[in-house]
């Protein structure tokens, strides 16, 4: 026992000197020395003290005309941070065209800038010691200014996609001439849009690497509406600049199998495809008063599920008037029922004869002992402006139409220009009264305010009419047909854009608007339209006519568009894009064929854009043949069959082909130097007008043509070539 003891002790001894050593040198391995250079660190890099470098990491790619933030710290020798240190730094750019913060101090021994790149290229950022000039300026290590102009989407086609069942895409950054930029790398943003909100998706954001990525992604939130091809859109934008963005083509978000039943009570709103799949919580409700609550079948993401189930109601308050039994039909069912015990009460919900289906108890709902039998507003002022909040009494009242200063409990307030147009929307009594600011966002001369209860019937009152004033002018709202103008609600419009015929001129509304959409009268400034389509037909002089316009618009260019109109008078009016629509070809009226190095361009004279590029003689290439609409858009479905021709005697030719849905690609071999003549026409449609195209033949030899992805490539760096 002894020994054992001696050789514990002995342990002891040599751990408590290892200890003592440790601690001995940790304060001076962590200890800064004295102030002696700069150091810039860049998105993506990080301080590592000690090391040669004094950081680890790469620097991020950063784009044009988007802030990054840029550290410079007073560190020693060893990259240790000095934090006494204060002097003023300046900032420098090898982008002569960057945009700097002013010099600042250091605080801390640290001070964070914002710096914005205008060029592209490969620069540095300088941080200089103003306060003590024998600091070297410091610079920070290569980074890459990159033009990021839109995301396109590869993998997802039109076809409907199960709600929970990952989907593989990939997405790719493109520089303004449409081509990958692949010097960028750093997190985008993604969103699912659908016709309902925004839905949840299992990535919110993720990495490009060399100006791409691709990936496995699940959206949570089913739409099956089938305008425009589909309700759901995945959208990518870049954080710093959200209007640098793309969207894949639509589809239809189908929901998965029945799995649950949910119960929705007054107050809270079903949220399909997120978390909890309700929004808001439970309305009081007064005991023995009678209102109505929403059953659905869902799927296992709380998307609504077509299902004609029985379901069964009951509560937690013996005094209610449950169980009740009904009937989903197509997935849905109201029902009335009452509560009769004062305090917070509970009602669950399930599939009567469905056993593996999922219930549901909703959150506790609060039961007061006594109703407001109606609602009356003190006088509200003449006037009001939209947007800015006016001081607002409601009374709650017995049935004799006094006040009931035993209510306690919540309403809900709604106005005569439209669902969400006022704020707040519901409202909580306090011994019969409330006192709120209240903001009218929708404008209009006879504007009323109703306050109304959770019962069913409603016990309600109304208010007497307000002038709403609109706010500022802010700016332009297109309308397109089949929409209706809705000032003060939350998207300001009302409808879906009908479709348009390519070649046929339809009417488009423009309006100046405050921020809440209202109309603003008395705008007359000159307007111009704008659109994807550069041989789009609209008047010259277009101007607003007492804050409104309706502009004749006519569009060549086929496909899925949008339409934004500038003030050309008025500084900083906003001019946000229409809602998309589409654009329909018209009849199939000609041929189109295309030449290497020349693109589709419809409106065109020519419907073409570009020079043919020169063939060696010897080597097939392919030329592109369309079907197309008197604009020269492709009209799918056409089967016809076409015949090649050419002014080179020994050219080999396609032999006669079949158009497939309106399109085909068809092989030339030149053998005769010079310009030669191609001529395609249809074989079944004899009067169908020829389209020709020259292509010079040479004898060099086969011809290739290389783009880099950045205007500037530093010595001995890795580039993008296609």
């Amino acid at each position: 026992m002894r020994s054992q003891r001696k050789t514990n002790f002995g342990q002891w001894v040599g751990l408590g000197i290892l200890l003592s050593v440790l601690v001995g040198l940790a304060p001076s391995a962590a200890q800064a020395g004295t102030y002696a250079r700069l150091q810039v660190l860049l998105p993506g890099e990080t301080a590592a003290p000690g090391t040669l470098t004094g950081k680890t990491g790469s620097p991020q790619a950063q784009v044009i005309d988007v802030p990054f933030e840029v550290v410079v710290q007073a560190c020693d020798d060893d990259w240790h941070v000095v934090t006494s240190g204060s002097n003023q730094v300046q900032w420098n750019s090898t982008d002569e065209q960057a945009v700097l913060p002013d010099a600042a101090h250091l605080t801390g021994g640290r001070a964070t800038a914002w710096v914005t790149f205008d060029t592209r290229g490969t620069f540095t950022i300088s941080g200089q010691d103003l306060t003590d000039p024998t600091v070297a300026e410091a610079f920070s290590s290569d980074v890459v200014s990159v033009h990021v102009a839109a995301f396109v989407f590869d993998g997802l086609s039109g076809s409907p996609r199960e709600v929970g069942t990952p989907m593989n895409i990939e997405i790719r950054v493109l520089d303004g001439d449409g081509y990958t930029v692949g010097g960028f790398s750093g997190p985008i943003n993604l969103q699912q849009h659908t016709s309902f909100g925004m839905g949840r998706l299992s990535h919110e954001t993720v990495v490009f690497n060399r100006g791409q990525w691709s990936g496995r992604l699940t959206m949570y939130r089913a739409d099956e509406t089938t305008d425009e091809g589909g309700g759901v859109r995945i959208h990518a934008y870049l954080p710093g600049d959200p209007a640098v963005s793309g969207s894949s083509v639509r589809f239809d978000g189908t929901p998965a199998e029945l799995k649950r039943i949910q119960i929705v009570v007054p107050g809270q709103t079903p949220e399909p495809g997120s978390l909890i799949g309700l929004t808001g919580v439970p309305a009081s409700q007064g005991a023995n008063q009678a209102f109505t609550v929403g059953v659905r079948g869902t799927d296992e993401f709380w998307n609504p599920v077509p299902a004609s189930t029985a379901v069964r109601l009951t509560s937690s308050d013996m005094n209610a008037s449950t169980p009740v039994f009904t009937t989903l039909v197509d997935g849905e069912a109201q029902v009335s029922l009452h509560l009769g015990t004062v305090g917070s009460q509970t009602l669950t919900v399930y599939a009567e004869n469905a056993p593996s289906l999922s219930g549901m108890i909703s959150a506790p709902i609060p039961v007061t002992g006594t109703y407001a039998a109606g609602f009356t507003f003190d006088e509200l002022p003449e006037y009001a402006t939209a947007g800015v909040p006016i001081s607002v009494t409601i009374r709650a009242t017995d049935n004799q139409g006094q006040l009931n200063s035993s209510f306690n409990g919540d309403a809900i307030l709604s106005a005569n220009t439209g669902a969400n147009s006022i704020s707040p929307a519901e409202v909580t009594f306090v011994d019969g009264i409330a006192t709120l600011e209240l903001a009218f966002f929708g404008a209009g001369e006879a504007v009323q305010v109703t306050c109304s209860d959770y019962s069913a019937p409603p016990h309600l009152g109304t208010s007497d009419p307000i002038h709403v004033l609109p706010g500022p002018y802010v700016a332009t709202q297109v309308i397109m047909p089949g929409q209706a103008p809705a000032g003060g609600t939350v998207d300001g419009i009302s409808g879906t854009p009908e479709s348009q015929d390519a070649g046929q001129m339809f009417v488009l509304q423009v309006r100046a608007v405050d921020q809440y959409f209202n109309r603003v009268y008395g705008i007359t400034d000159p307007l111009t339209v704008h659109g994807a389509d550069s041989f789009m037909d609209v008047p010259e002089d277009i101007s607003f006519i007492d804050g409104e316009a309706n502009i004749p618009v006519t569009i060549y260019l086929a496909g899925e568009q949008t339409l934004r109109v500038t003030d050309n008078l008025s500084a900083g009016i906003g001019s946000p894009e229409s809602n998309s629509f589409q654009v329909i070809p018209g009849p199939y009226t000609q041929l189109l064929m295309l030449a290497p190095g020349e693109e589709n361009l419809p409106g065109h004279e020519d419907g073409r854009v570009g020079t043919p590029t020169n063939q060696s003689v010897t080597y097939e290439f392919m030329v592109t043949v369309m079907a197309t609409d008197p604009w020269f858009n492709q009209v799918q479905g056409v089967g016809d069959i076409v015949q090649l021709t050419c002014t080179d005697p020994g050219a080999e030719l396609a032999p006669d082909t079949a158009l497939v849905d309106g399109k085909v690609l068809m092989g030339v071999r030149l053998v005769t130097n010079g310009w030669q003549l191609l001529t395609l026409a249809s074989v079944s449609s004899p009067a169908m007008p020829t389209s020709m195209t020259q292509v010079k033949a040479i004898s060099s030899g086969l011809h290739l043509l290389a783009r880099v992805s950045t205007d500037a490539v530093q010595a001995g760096a890795a580039d993008m070539a296609t």
